[in-house]
């Protein structure tokens, strides 16, 4: 049986929901609003927290009442790149998933259990708007990470449209979180994690620089009651996604390197490491006749740019959820930036020269 003092001591809690219309409070009223909070928040409610645990990395669930059964919210971006994964209790106790559902609009998975912890019920979804959740209410996010049930502030905005805004978001907050009213003891929302995509420039290095870095995750909380659009989800082949997702980007990464002459970039490419070979093994023969200079030439562009699209290309007809399409679209433009690259090798004959000579 889980002992609620002991789990409210480690509670992941998130607090401060300050909706539209109210002020800025002092630290020391906002500080007594988050322990009133935490106070408030029933003991039942922690427990339904748990740790999603993969192989390389570990992120946050809780169990609710989704259509009238129990499973575990998580999100996507907590199995993404894990071969396989357990759920924990905050007492350790390690529970086996049986099938997963996927969103069709946001990085939302349910995950339904061969069986259910014992002594934990489940959360209940709050429906919105409500007449208890008013402008100025305190809300708890509550969650795990690295095993572990811990406590961070957080304020809040307003509820709008699919999602509750998230004004000063703490980076290490846990995606997969619940956020709890402490009141109604019912949860409002799940925190996820979305990509956010830079607005491109005409610059191909700071174009594929922008792209290329793992920049500062934009996370948000996504309210429960506007998930309704459930799809299964295949382990084995998302699994298969994830790694031809791996591959291409990968590849990507090695050619988008190689055009920019910020490094050869083709060590663990073997085709673009062959092709580089070719062209440059012709190009420091001597007495080779200019149209064979220029075959090779032309044959290295049209290597590249056929890796670019089979990179991109190898999603396509793919069942994808809703975080792999959204990691795909970054592979897709990352494609682009590098076909726009060989269109100015082709079309400026200076650029070419210097492409090449880099190159040889």
């Amino acid at each position: 049986m889980l002992n609620p003092s002991r789990l409210l001591s480690r509670v992941f809690l998130g607090v401060v929901i300050c909706f539209a219309g109210c002020g800025k409070p002092g630290e020391n009223a906002r500080e007594d609003a988050s322990n009133a909070a935490i106070l408030a928040l029933k003991p039942q409610v922690a427990a339904a927290a748990l740790s999603v645990v993969g192989k390389t990395k570990s992120g946050s669930g809780f169990l609710c009442d989704v259509g009238g059964k129990p499973y575990v919210v998580t999100s996507e971006s907590v199995l993404s790149e894990e071969q396989g994964f357990t759920i924990e209790g905050a007492d350790g106790t390690v529970l086996k998933p049986k099938r997963l559902f996927s969103s069709a609009n946001t990085e939302t998975v349910l995950v339904e259990l061969m069986e259910q912890p014992r002594g934990v019920d489940p959360m209940q979804a709050q429906r919105l708007p409500d007449p208890g959740v008013k402008p100025g209410d305190t809300a708890v996010l509550v969650g795990m990470r690295s095993r572990g049930l811990i406590r961070a502030g957080v304020q809040m905005g307003v509820v709008s449209g699919e999602e509750i805004v998230l004004e000063n978001m703490p980076a290490d907050v846990a995606p997969g979180s619940a956020v709890v009213h402490p009141s109604i003891g019912k949860a409002l929302g799940v925190v996820l994690k979305r990509e956010v995509l830079p607005e491109l420039t005409s610059n191909f290095r700071q174009d594929i620089q922008a792209l290329a870095s793992r920049t500062q995750p934009d996370l948000y909380v996504q309210r429960l009651d506007r998930l309704q659009k459930w799809e299964p989800l295949d382990w084995t082949v998302y699994q298969q996604n994830e790694t031809a997702l791996k591959q291409s980007m990968s590849e990507l990464n090695s050619v988008l390197i190689y055009l920019s002459g910020r490094g050869y970039g083709a060590r663990d490419f073997l085709e673009l490491s062959t092709a580089h070979k070719r062209c440059a093994t012709a190009l420091a023969t001597p007495n080779l006749s200019l149209n064979d200079r220029t075959e090779a030439k032309n044959r290295l562009l049209r290597d590249l740019d056929s890796f670019l699209r089979r990179a991109e290309n190898r999603m396509t007809g793919a069942r994808l959820t809703w975080a792999q399409r959204s990691r795909g679209a970054r592979l897709v433009k990352l494609a682009a930036v590098g076909r726009s690259q060989l269109q100015r090798i082709q079309g400026d004959v200076s650029i070419a020269e210097l492409f090449f000579k880099e190159r040889r």
